[in-house]
């Protein structure tokens, strides 16, 4: 009965496939940043540094970048929840086998994590846990043991620090052009060194990864946090209030992916939004936590020109709006297709799809407006879509305390010996 059931569901054969190529990077990457469309260039500046340029125009929706960090951090709250390798979601983890901080989808990400970091971390865990250690500490951390076992001794690393210190100030600023061990005290000033470094720039070049779960009621919810990256193409990317790119990763992933967002004409600089938004802040809150934790006054177009929020364009009348661009906007993005796209519905995503695109390329010269602001969600909702989200249920938060001197599965655990589980006992 099952199969007859099975049998009777409709099937859209190439929705998937669909899916695929409007989130598969079109055309060459560059032959340097191979992560990248080779219509886009890092240059150099005295004033904004290394940042990303567009060698061509590019239309709305394009992919610009498909990026795999160089590492991930898996939040606490997700331990039991994700693996802490490669983030895939699943409930039937294999456990590290000397710690119980680290979880695994297969054996393979088990041997590649203990490769690549785990074996330093593993007897570090409980005391970095009992120091409470944020993401940005342990982020530090792993990004130093990890460049470690990237190479073969401390020599060859102390020549790539050295190699890429060749390169500040330009625009290959961090690239390198790819026996014994040194003495003790060389290793101890570079590892403290690099742990400072790292611990210095982790606020503002880690990306978050997350993911959007749904409620009870089958309705998209706003994202979770579920892991960092190192993204070193990524962290190129300048800050806007009023981007022209926007960043989704692959639920369960640590890959990231970046579409045009607004139609990006050659020469010009591509923006990222580093979560400060003119829709939806204003003016002065911007200014205020951009400043405190990127250390940068944002002279962004919203910002200069002082852009109104969403809350007030909407109140306003669009009268300069031609009619039929609003007729269009209002046929595909109606009330049936908004709820829609809140369930998560994949092909109703992929049929409004290229209108959206079309629709933010007519509407953003008369930015900023309030059906260009609703235009470029439904586009974000889309591209969120297509790149997953966790179904009702997946969602819950484990929080972690220490337990100490109580009895589990029988036996007693000594004062001595220090364990961390769960928030809910078994």
């Amino acid at each position: 009965m099952c199969i007859k059931a099975l049998a009777a569901v409709p099937k859209y054969p190439n929705k998937m496939e669909n899916v695929e190529s409007l989130i598969t990077m079109k055309g060459p990457c560059d032959p340097t940043y191979v992560c990248a469309s080779s219509k886009l260039e890092v240059v150099y500046s005295d004033e904004m540094g290394r940042h990303v340029c567009a060698k061509e125009d590019i239309n709305v929706g394009e992919v610009l970048v498909i990026e795999d960090p160089y590492f991930t951090l898996l939040l606490k709250s997700q331990y039991l929840l994700c693996c802490s390798y490669c983030l895939l979601s699943n409930l039937n983890l294999l456990p590290c086998n000397n710690c119980c901080f680290a979880m695994y989808c297969s054996e393979e990400c088990r041997v590649k994590a203990l490769k690549e970091y785990h074996s330093v971390e593993c007897d570090l865990m409980a005391t970095l846990f009992k120091m409470d250690f944020t993401k940005l500490e342990l982020s530090a951390l792993r990004t130093v043991i990890k460049a470690r076992y990237d190479h073969a001794d401390w020599k060859s690393l102390f020549e790539t620090i050295k190699e890429a210190d060749a390169n500040m100030n330009t625009k290959y600023q961090g690239q390198v052009k790819s026996d014994n061990i040194e003495e003790q005290d060389k290793i101890f000033k570079c590892v403290a060194g690099l742990l400072l470094l790292h611990l210095m720039t982790v606020p503002t070049n880690m990306h978050g990864i997350s993911t959007n779960v749904m409620n009870e009621n089958g309705i998209l919810l706003s994202d979770i946090s579920v892991a960092s990256g190192a993204y070193a193409f990524l962290s190129l990317i300048n800050h806007s209030c009023a981007p022209n790119v926007v960043r989704f990763n692959k639920e369960g992933e640590g890959n990231m992916t970046l579409f045009a967002l607004r139609p990006i004409k050659k020469g010009m600089q591509i923006f990222d939004n580093y979560g400060s938004h003119h829709a939806m802040e204003d003016y002065s809150s911007r200014q205020s936590s951009l400043k405190f934790q990127y250390k940068f006054t944002c002279v962004c177009e919203a910002c200069v020109d002082k852009w109104p929020m969403y809350v007030q364009l909407n109140m306003m009348s669009s009268k300069n709006l031609p009619v039929k661009i609003c007729q269009r906007k209002s046929n595909v993005l109606n009330q049936h297709v908004i709820r829609q796209l809140q369930s998560g519905d994949v092909c109703t995503a992929l049929m409004i799809y290229k209108d959206l695109c079309i629709l933010c390329e007519q509407l953003d010269k008369y930015a900023p407006c309030a059906e260009l602001c609703e235009c470029q969600e439904a586009l974000k909702q889309c591209f969120m879509i297509f790149e997953g989200f966790r179904t009702f249920g997946s969602d819950d938060i484990i929080e972690w305390k220490e337990i100490t001197s109580k009895t589990f599965n029988g036996a007693e655990i000594g004062s001595l010996n220090k364990f961390f589980y769960p928030e809910e006992e078994y």
